[in-house]
């Protein structure tokens, strides 16, 4: 059963991302399109823009790992500094056959974990001190099991790739009203030059402002699914690693009640305004999406109980 599930979750993800992909390339048609005479200028201008969108997402990706520690203020976690935390990671990834990922403690009373990382020889796992606090050891060993199959499912990678791809269309989007302001507002002596120049600068707002309304939302919402996805995924493979899917349960229950608001201690969370907000146990405090990249606890309570 939990093969099964673990086999559906990547053939889904599989399939968003590669109409993410198709989704990022039409745009590149449309954009290069209308600023293209003909069919060389067309097939050079889609060079460029394949060029530049995988420039910007191997940026993204090499310095990924860098900038959401350094924003998260994590810091790095010894044997020496806390033995419990840093075995239960080496026990979790030696089960999972991975080298050991770097430990890290955020210092933020709401409870949260992610990892982050661009392979199985660069990852890490960080754990809030709201959550350290919160969880027993069998309950600790489900969430660190639960990050640790996100780093042996590659789902940090493809998170980071989906970040970045909403980022292109951000940029374009911006880049769009931009050079339409530009073009809107330049001085011409000449008055047909001047009129199409303002012709084309309305067009070109225009598509920025279209952008920013329907497309950068519908990458959201396929970046939000995949996310979903690969949150399902590393529940039910961590608990193929404890073979006890008690721990993430419980682990969960207690999670439920800042998911809901009710807590008495409940605080925005640091990592809602970085980079890590994505890559979470469960949604941080104070993080505002258009669309939930994560499924609803009670779901994924559910979804565990049903597989014991």
């Amino acid at each position: 059963m939990l093969f099964d599930e673990i086999k559906r979750n990547k053939r889904n993800t599989v399939i968003m991302m590669v109409i993410f992909g198709i989704f990022v390339s039409l745009l590149g048609l449309l954009f290069v399109g209308s600023a293209s005479d003909d069919t060389s200028s067309l097939v050079t201008g889609m060079f460029w823009w394949i060029a530049l969108v995988v420039i910007y997402i191997l940026i993204k990706y090499a310095t990924s790992m860098w900038l959401i520690l350094k924003m998260t203020k994590a810091q790095s976690i010894t044997e020496e500094n806390d033995p419990e935390l840093y075995h239960i990671v080496e026990d979790m990834a030696m089960v999972a056959k991975l080298p050991m990922p770097k430990v890290y403690i955020v210092d933020d009373p709401s409870p949260n974990a992610f990892a982050t990382g661009t392979s199985y020889k660069h990852a890490a796992v960080s754990v809030t001190t709201g959550l350290r606090e919160m969880m027993d050891r069998d309950e600790l060993e489900g969430v660190i099991s639960h990050e640790i199959s996100h780093i042996k499912n590659y789902d940090i990678r493809i998170s980071t790739i989906a970040v970045a791809l909403v980022g292109v269309i951000g940029v374009i989007a911006t880049a769009l009203i931009f050079f339409g302001k530009v073009v809107l507002f330049s001085s011409d002596d000449d008055r047909d030059s001047r009129a199409a120049g303002l012709v084309f600068g309305l067009c070109m707002m225009l598509v920025g402002f279209l952008f920013n309304i329907i497309a950068v939302p519908l990458a959201m919402l396929m970046q939000a699914f995949v996310s979903r996805q690969r949150e399902s995924l590393a529940d039910v493979s961590g608990v193929e690693l404890t073979r006890n899917p008690q721990g993430l349960i419980r682990a969960f229950k207690k999670l439920q009640v800042y998911e809901g608001g009710g807590h008495p201690k409940r605080t925005t969370s640091i990592l809602a305004k970085s980079p890590a907000a994505e890559l979470c146990l469960v949604t941080p405090v104070g993080f505002h999406h258009l669309f939930d990249s994560h499924p609803p606890l009670e779901e994924r309570i559910q979804r565990l109980e049903h597989k014991i």
